[in-house]
């Protein structure tokens, strides 16, 4: 998995001489991804090398509908383990992002952005206990927000960092949670005539 993301980054910094005047002006599309990959062995006073795993991949795709104004759609999916407990969570949702120039970077040169989103989530969530044969379906309805900075390497490609808030409630029952995150990934702006 880490191959292919590192495969996927160097493979858009090639093309990005192509993709020439995208940035955040009218018309541009937004094609990004965050990926969170962890794995660890778990060792308590009960339980001794018990095997962890957790996978999180969001896709997101939008167009700028005004300069530094742009709206679209992200796609969360994320999987985890514990020993014989997995969890499968998918969903979808639209999200909004403004983009500011920091002072001194105004103009087509501009490589450093204040990012501001927000956004909503269905998320469709399944819990399997293999040892206890059980099996659970949950639907959550979220809704999140965050800022942070993107820098863009060229005209086309952009790294971001943003700091998140996110909260989830349970359609099925009264389980709610809320917390804050910190997200790292790239974004590929393509210009209004794309590939």
């Amino acid at each position: 998995m880490k191959k292919n993301f590192e495969l996927l980054a160097l493979l858009a910094i090639l093309l990005s001489p192509v993709l020439v005047s995208a940035q955040v002006e009218r018309g541009t599309q937004l094609v990004g991804a965050n990926v969170n990959l962890d794995s660890k062995n778990i060792d308590t006073g009960a339980v001794r090398n018990l095997g962890s795993s957790s996978y999180n991949l969001n896709l997101r795709y939008g167009r700028f509908m005004a300069n530094n104004f742009a709206a679209g759609l992200a796609l969360p999916l994320t999987f985890s383990k514990i020993d014989q407990q997995s969890n499968l969570s998918w969903g979808a949702g639209p999200f909004i992002r403004y983009y500011s120039p920091f002072e001194g970077e105004e103009g087509n040169g501009a490589k450093l952005f204040l990012l501001l989103e927000a956004r909503a989530t269905y998320n469709q969530n399944t819990f399997e206990d293999r040892a206890l044969k059980l099996k659970r379906e949950t639907t959550y309805f979220g809704a999140g927000g965050g800022f942070g900075v993107i820098y863009f390497l060229n005209e086309s490609v952009g790294i971001e960092s943003l700091l998140d808030y996110n909260y989830l409630s349970s359609l099925n029952n009264s389980n709610k949670s809320a917390g804050f995150s910190l997200n790292i990934g790239f974004q590929i702006y393509l210009n209004r005539y794309g590939f």
